[in-house]
C-alpha cells in the first residue's frame, strides 16, 4: 500500500480483470442453462397494505355490519399481482402487541 492508503494503479486494474472475467465466465454458464420459467415473486407488507386500503377507500359493510373494503381492496391488489403474471406471492404482518395507542 503506498501513501495515503492508495493503491498502485496494476493492482487495481488486475483486480478489476479478475472480476470481468468471472463476469464473463458467470454470463457464458448462465446463457447455457434453458429456463423453463421466469419467478415472479412478490413479497406483500400486509399490515401496510390493510391500512393503506382501510384509509383510501370508500367504506364498505357487510350485511352483518363488519367492514370489509381494507380486504377487498387488498384481494384486489393481490389478483392484480396474479393476473400480472405473478409466480408466487407471499404476505407477511406484524406481530400483534398490546400498547397504550390500541
Amino acid at each position: 500500500m503506498h501513501r495515503f492508503g492508495w493503491r498502485p494503479c496494476h493492482l487495481l486494474d488486475e483486480k478489476l480483470d479478475f472480476q470481468l472475467r468471472q463476469f464473463i465466465e458467470l454470463r457464458r454458464v448462465l446463457s447455457k442453462l434453458e429456463w423453463s420459467y421466469i419467478l415472479d415473486v412478490y413479497l406483500v407488507d400486509g399490515t401496510y397494505e390493510l391500512f393503506r386500503h382501510y384509509y383510501a377507500l370508500p367504506s364498505v359493510r357487510v350485511s352483518e355490519g363488519r367492514e370489509v373494503a381494507a380486504v377487498r381492496g387488498v384481494l384486489a391488489s393481490v389478483l392484480g399481482m396474479i393476473k400480472g403474471g405473478a409466480t408466487h406471492v407471499a404476505v407477511a404482518t406484524d406481530h400483534v402487541m398490546e400498547s397504550f395507542r390500541h
